[in-house]
């Protein structure tokens, strides 16, 4: 008998599956939160986390954003520098 329950839901998950939705067991370790119990908590929703001992190093974030949009600044540049002399020789060549 509990080989045709199981193969009955991996069908069922099969079918899940082929139309785009993940049907998962709730249990204690999956990281999807059972929705029954939100819906008779929703203030653990709207209520701010104090987020203790979490050093989220605002500063270092915001340096690291700058640090990438000038690596990105100046990746563009030497691309437009390697194909304005990759112009320069083709039209060279075709002299």
């Amino acid at each position: 008998m509990n080989r045709i329950i199981e193969h009955v839901i991996w069908q069922f998950f099969y079918i899940f599956e082929n139309l785009g939705l993940h049907v998962l067991p709730i249990t204690y370790y999956s990281p999807i939160p059972d929705t029954r119990q939100l819906r008779n908590h929703l203030e653990l929703l709207t209520q701010e986390h104090p987020m203790l001992g979490v050093d989220l190093r605002e500063e270092a974030q915001l340096g690291f954003l700058d640090y990438i949009r000038i690596m990105k600044m100046n990746i563009f540049m030497l691309v437009e520098k390697y194909l304005a002399l990759f112009k320069v020789k083709c039209l060279h060549l075709r002299r």
